[in-house]
């Protein structure tokens, strides 16, 4: 798997990590290749129903229909290490939100 500036950007994460943090959680992702970002599929078919529940943890999401990706939503992680770690309650929350 090709990397990139992705390990550089997370800082003490590695892709791996990002990948298997969000699949215990029970999110599904998709592997990108040389990307600051993930998409992960969405526990409801409708991806802007999910932003709309993620704001009520604080998370903010871009649905993936913007990017033709309908049912997967667009998640950045070009942000420091203590960000990702702080809001991954937040996801974990929303992932049993849905009974993952």
């Amino acid at each position: 798997m090709k990397l990139g500036f992705v390990s550089a950007i997370l800082d003490g994460w590695t892709f791996e990590e990002m990948i298997d943090t969000a699949s215990e959680m029970g999110y599904a992702c998709v592997r990108p290749d040389r990307a600051f970002y993930l998409f992960v599929k969405t526990p409801e078919p409708d991806a802007v129903a999910f932003c709309e529940r993620a704001k009520q943890y604080e998370i903010f999401v871009v649905p993936g229909d913007d990017f033709c990706a309908p049912g997967y939503v667009r998640v950045a992680y070009c942000v420091e290490t203590a960000v990702i770690e702080r809001a991954l309650p937040a996801f974990r929350a929303l992932a049993q939100s849905y009974g993952l």
